[in-house]
Order: structure tokens, then sequence, then C-alpha cells
């Protein structure tokens, strides 16, 4: 009976990633498109899929030149699935890159929190060399050095692609262009408070709770923060920002859940035989 639980737990990772894929392909080849706030829930799930790669890069244990790329590859074609559900043409030009930029602000900003709060965790640590807290410590500074790294060079060959796709300097006097990186910096914040409530497992249904409740007051505030910082919410009301922060909380959720609850629970039946002797 372990051993098929067991069995279960391995694959079940595999199975949420088959979900998450077959959503992702299925709104791409669908023909939804976002009019209005009645339908900006589509939004969210190529939203916390940015999300939850950006954590997996940050907070994973496979290797970070397989991680690296996986979260560029699989953030633009998650860009591109989120164009398309907006009705964005390629050749609107100025839409098209400011909304790149707010999915790449959350997926960068996301990853780096995680990966320094990992690093905070195991300074506090206080392990010995060469134990392997040490070793996930020196191993997390050379994912961040390799952050660093990717980005200058993704800034430094991008310019010129992106130049052959019609993103000039021109897309920079978009009227809502400034709104972009606020608008991923939000969706980082909800993904980051969604993730450190579960840090720990114990009163997970509380801890759910407050994370719901933070994304439903921040994403209701944000419209009135667009306001307050533009003079102009730019079409995004108050229902609209709700609907997309609370969505994404819940997609996370609904992924990290089960996930958690895996490890949990393994956990718990290692610790068991030892207990019983």
């Amino acid at each position: 009976m372990n051993l098929h639980r067991e069995s279960w737990s391995q694959w079940r990772p595999w199975i949420v990633v088959a979900v998450h894929a077959g959503a992702a392909g299925l709104l791409a080849g669908g023909s939804w498109t976002v009019l209005d706030v009645d339908q900006v829930y589509l939004l969210c799930v190529p939203s916390a899929q940015i999300s939850l790669l950006a954590l997996w890069s940050g907070a994973g244990k496979t290797p970070a030149w397989l991680r690296l790329p996986a979260l560029v590859l699989g953030t633009i074609v998650l860009t591109v699935v989120f164009l398309r559900l907006l009705g964005v043409d390629q050749g609107d030009a100025d839409q098209s890159a400011g909304w790149s930029v707010a999915l790449a602000t959350q997926a960068l900003l996301v990853a780096i929190a995680v990966t320094l709060a990992r690093l905070w965790r195991l300074l506090l640590s206080k392990r010995e060399p060469g134990s392997d807290d040490a070793n996930a410590l020196r191993y997390s500074l050379r994912t961040l050095i390799l952050w660093t790294t990717a980005l200058a060079v993704l800034l430094g060959l991008g310019r010129e692609l992106l130049a052959r796709v019609g993103w000039t300097d021109e897309v920079l006097k978009w009227n809502f262009f400034l709104f972009m990186p606020v608008l991923g910096g939000a969706n980082a914040v909800y993904a980051v408070f969604v993730w450190a409530t579960l840090l720990r497992r114990d009163y997970w249904p509380l801890r759910m709770l407050l994370g719901l409740l933070f994304a439903g007051m921040t994403g209701a505030s944000l419209s009135y923060l667009l306001q307050l910082l533009f003079n102009d919410d730019g079409g995004l009301s108050w229902p609209i920002t709700l609907t997309w922060a609370l969505g994404q909380a819940g997609i996370l959720y609904a992924t990290l859940l089960p996930l958690g609850d895996i490890r949990h629970r393994s956990e718990k039946g290692r610790q068991a035989p030892q207990a019983g002797e």
C-alpha cells in the first residue's frame, strides 16, 4: 500500500505539469478573447502559470542551467497565450511590448524574491561547512549569479531582435506603458505571499484564507493605486484587478497545496518507523 502511495506521489508533480500544459494549450488553440470583466478569469491562468514557473526556478532543486532557460522559454510561450487572450495583434507593438514587460517583470521579481528568501533562510540556519544546507547555500549563490549574468546577456542580445518585431523606443510613449511594471510587480507580490504562507504546513486552511484575503485586498486596491500614481486606472477597475488577483491566488493554492501535502505525508511516512523504534 505504501509502495503504491509513494508511486502516486512521484507521479503527482508530472500530472500537475500535464494539467497546466493542457490548460495553456487549450487557451492558445481556442477562440476565447477577454472582452469584459466576466472573462478576466481567463487571464489568471497564464499569469499564475508564469508565477509557478518562477517559483520553481527560484526554489527548485533542478540544476540552474535547466531552470533558467525553462523559465525564459516558458514565460515567452505564456506571454503569447496571454496576448492571444487579450486579442492583442502581433503588429500592435505598444500593447504587446507593454504586456510583455509586465509579465517579464512578474517572473523576474518572483524568481529573485524566492532565491533571496532561500539564501536568507540558509544563512540563518548556521550549518556546518560541508552539510547539505551549506552546499545548498553555495548552490543558491551560484543561481543568483547566473540570474544576473543571464539577464545581462538577454538585455544585450535582445535589443536587435526586439527592434525587428517593432519594439523600438517608440513603445515607451504608449500612454499606459508605465502601468505595466506596476501590474507585474503586483502579480509577483500575490505569488510570493501565497508561497510564503505555505512554507509551513500547520493550519494550512487558515494560511490559505489569509493568502486569499491578502490577494483580494491588494488586488482591489491596485486600481486605486494606479489612479493615485498615474491619475488614471487604464480601464482596470477594481472588479477586474480583484478578479485577476483572486484567480491567480486560487490557481497557485490549487497547485502548490497538493504538492506540499505530498512532501508532508512523505516526511511523516519516513519518520513513522523511527517513532516505532
